[in-house]
């Protein structure tokens, strides 16, 4: 790809995957296509042949995109337990070792997710029918 393509090319991209809705993204392909084809086929092709993959985020509510558009948040997390493990050495069983990375990832705090009010009432009466199907 030619230098002074790159940032325009880039910019191409961020519309598809910045869209304000799946509509928009499918329009944003198009103009890519429409735009790069002739000059650039093997990008429009990487591009179109996982758009499907790509633009999957735009199935969930709008609060979740940020968390789902990229892996960002789950690789830092496996970072982090790699260099807590490492440090460790050895465990004794695999209990030990899964509760140290349960807890590792605890402490990253994943509540990513704003959550609406309507979201918060139904995740509570969740909590309290698993409570009561527990004690019964």
């Amino acid at each position: 790809m030619l230098e002074q393509d790159r940032a325009s090319v880039k910019e191409s991209v961020r519309k598809v995957l910045y869209a304000s809705t799946y509509e928009h993204a499918k329009e944003a392909v198009e103009l890519f296509k429409k735009k790069w084809s002739m000059k650039y086929p093997s990008a429009v092709e990487c591009l179109t042949d996982d758009i499907e993959a790509c633009l999957t985020y735009y199935k969930y509510p709008y609060q979740h995109w940020l968390r789902i558009r990229t892996t960002n948040v789950v690789e830092r997390s496996f970072k982090e337990v790699k260099r807590r493990v490492k440090g460790i050495g050895r465990f004794q069983n695999e209990e030990r070792a899964l509760t140290m990375v349960y807890w590792q990832l605890h402490e990253l705090n994943w509540n990513g997710v704003s959550m609406t009010k309507e979201a918060k009432v139904i995740l509570t009466k969740i909590r309290e029918l698993r409570i009561q199907k527990t004690a019964a």
